[in-house]
């Protein structure tokens, strides 16, 4: 759904991505956290939309 939605047709270009439990234990850091989530975001605009890739 999220990626349909990111690149579909009519898609508005946007997905939210919420997490579903606490990552405490997952990550050193806020920035280590932060740093991980904008790589899979772009990971997701590359799947969804190769034209996209810089």
């Amino acid at each position: 759904a999220g990626l349909a939605a990111l690149g579909g047709p009519g898609g508005s270009g946007t997905v939210l991505l919420a997490p579903v439990g606490t990552s405490f234990d997952s990550f050193r850091d806020y920035r280590e956290r932060g740093l991980t989530f904008a790589r899979v975001a772009r990971e997701l605009v590359d799947v969804a939309r190769p034209e996209a890739k810089a």
